[in-house]
């Protein structure tokens, strides 16, 4: 299998020089990398090196790198035999799902009671409701005038999605649209497909009218998720709803903002199940410690069990403050830098 590389460098927000290298699989390189680029790096960014290798000369990499951090992604049974006792292994992603067969009055208990009383009052104050529709003109209505452009005000034009028409045979086709409406006009939406097997709704493309912030602003976007699991609790009798995934850092917003509606965390129920990161860091280099203090990491064993990675130094103690408490996380690691020492 042929893995992507590219090395960047340039200086962090304190203006120290720090570089940074992704190694793996072509998917890394709109999830992982981004995320690790604007975090680590701010100014003067110089790509001195994009290229393909094989995952034969992926050992030999390894031990020749010499960034500051150096993130590879590929399958955890070529990884783990790789793993040094100063690297880390970390999902590639994660999905965060609701079991709704346990019914509306469980999903309610589970979620956060300020999450629940928040819904109630906007929905009240700006008159939202929702339907469902199966009809192609809703669906591509709602992927111009919503999907399209809160994506595009939300990744600045980068993709993050799904083409239309695909997404129109295998999303919208094989399940619905959720649309939200505010005093009668829809006003935000969601498209989810629907695995008949499993009896599972996997909520995938979202958006609000013309990616107006104003909408998001009175709930609409977030009455969305109230709706899925409304639905699927009454009308649909779904077992599971599958709110997706984010990357593996526990300040990633969307992270944190569907832990709300009671989710447990999974391995992502699809190709990447087995997909890991392994992270080689030099904690001599300040960029890289504050990187990894304030951007704490979810971790995975070699038993598929999730976990949370906080790191510290002599200066700085763990951002126990960023939260990643939620089912499916089965423990946690504090990691001292000055040990140098990461692996179990």
């Amino acid at each position: 299998m042929a893995l992507d590389v590219i090395e960047i460098s340039g200086k962090d927000k304190n203006n120290e020089l720090v570089s940074f290298s992704y190694c793996g699989i072509t998917m890394g390189l709109t999830y992982i990398q981004p995320f690790v680029r604007t975090n680590l790096i701010v100014d003067d960014l110089v790509v001195s090196r994009k290229d393909v290798i094989s995952e034969e000369q992926l050992p030999n990499y390894i031990d020749n790198c010499k960034a500051d951090l150096l993130i590879v992604a590929t399958d955890k049974d070529t990884l783990l035999p790789l793993q040094k006792s100063n690297q880390f292994i970390m999902p590639f992603r994660i999905h965060q799902m609701v079991e709704t067969y346990k019914g509306w009055e469980y999903v309610l208990d589970t979620m956060s009671k300020r999450e629940v009383s928040r819904a109630k009052k906007q929905a009240k104050k700006y008159n939202l409701d929702y339907f469902i529709t199966h009809e192609e003109s809703d669906y591509f209505n709602f992927y111009d005038t919503m999907h399209k452009p809160t994506m595009n005000n939300r990744f600045e034009g980068l993709a993050r999605s799904v083409e239309k028409y695909k997404a129109l045979d295998e999303i919208f086709k094989q399940g619905l649209l959720f649309l939200v409406t505010h005093e009668g006009v829809p006003v935000s939406g969601s498209v989810s497909q629907i695995d008949k097997e499993k009896n599972w709704l996997n909520a995938r493309l979202i958006g609000v009218l013309n990616g107006d912030s104003k909408y998001r602003n009175m709930g609409a976007q977030n009455f969305v998720y109230h709706s899925i699991l409304h639905w699927a609790c009454h009308e649909g009798g779904i077992d599971v709803v599958n709110f997706q995934g984010c990357e593996p850092f526990l300040t990633k917003g969307t992270f944190q903002y569907k832990k709300r509606f009671g989710t447990n965390a999974i391995l992502p129920p699809n190709q990447l199940y087995n997909q890991r990161l392994l992270v080689q860091a030099n904690f001599e280099s300040r960029p890289v410690r504050e990187f990894l203090i304030n951007n704490p990491v979810m971790l995975v064993d070699e038993d598929n069990n999730l976990g949370a990675g906080y790191f510290y130094d002599h200066d700085n103690e763990p951002r126990l403050d960023i939260p990643y408490k939620c089912n499916g996380f089965k423990y946690e690691k504090l990691f001292d830098m000055d040990l140098v020492t990461v692996k179990s």
